[in-house]
This record gives C-alpha cells, structure tokens and sequence, in this order.
C-alpha cells in the first residue's frame, strides 16, 4: 500500500531538514515512537505505538537508514515492525524529502508499507486516515523541535 502526505512547516529548510536527517530527533516528532537502542549510525530499534479505531498496537521496530541524499535534502528509511503480542508485522520503506517555501519548508513522505495482521483488517481508508493524523501530528512536532533547536543555541 502506497501512503503519500505532504506538510507545510513553517520553518525554513536548514532547520527542518537538521531535525529530518537525524533519525533519534525525527523518531522524537512521530506520535508513538521512542528510540530504544543505536546499533550504529544508521540502525536504530524502536517501539512504536499506535491506535487505529478500538485497536491498539504495539510494535518493536527495526529502523535502517538506507539513503541520505543532503543536496537533495531526502532521505529513505526502512522500518520493519513486529506486534509485541504476535497479532502482525509490518514492513515500510519510507522516502522523506523536504524543499523551501519562502520562509516555510514543505515535507513529503511516501511510504510503501506492508502490513499484515490485525493491522490490515482496517483497510486502506482506516489506513490513510490514520496516517494523515500522524503526519499532521509530525510536522507539529517538527516544528516544536525547531523551536527547542533555536532555543538551545
């Protein structure tokens, strides 16, 4: 399943894309995820928590930075995920980028997932809406970690 949203970010770009190119202060800004342990400069594990409908779920994920492009400001992660109570697994190969808009920045992410589980028993219109809640979410959250980024300097 292809899932695309775009944010506007009222920050410009060099402070976004700080935030965007570092996965620990990216994970910070996702509803649900806290880094858990660095394997290396690229891998991180993760557990990630998320609602859809009356569901929740808990995931202990695997996050692999395979591309980090900074001229173009984009990047490409891949998250595989397993159900801490083995009701699924999901799988995304995630593609981030971000450009200016005047003062602003404009983020896209695009992700391939593959789920499989109690997860894809919502269908892919459960599945967007929920995903265009979390991004909403994210660029708040991308935009706070800016703002603590222009305090601590």
């Amino acid at each position: 399943m292809e899932i695309t949203n775009t944010a506007r970010i009222e920050a410009p770009l060099d402070q976004v894309w700080d935030v965007l190119r570092d996965i620990p202060r990216t994970a910070r800004c996702l509803p649900g995820t806290t880094i858990d342990e660095k394997i290396d400069e690229q891998t991180y594990k993760a557990g990630v928590t998320l609602k859809v409908g009356p569901v929740a779920l808990t995931y202990r994920a695997t996050i692999r930075r395979t591309l980090l492009d900074e001229s173009a400001h984009a990047a490409v992660l891949d998250v595989e995920a397993a159900d801490t109570k083995g009701r699924g697994n999901a799988a995304a190969t995630m593609r981030t980028s971000a450009g200016a808009d005047g003062e602003a920045t404009i983020v896209t992410v695009a992700a391939d997932a593959r789920i499989s589980g109690v997860l894809a028993q919502f269908g892919g219109g459960m599945i967007q809406s929920v995903a265009g809640r979390l991004l909403a979410q994210f660029a708040a959250n991308v935009r706070e970690e800016v703002a603590r980024g222009r305090s601590a300097t």
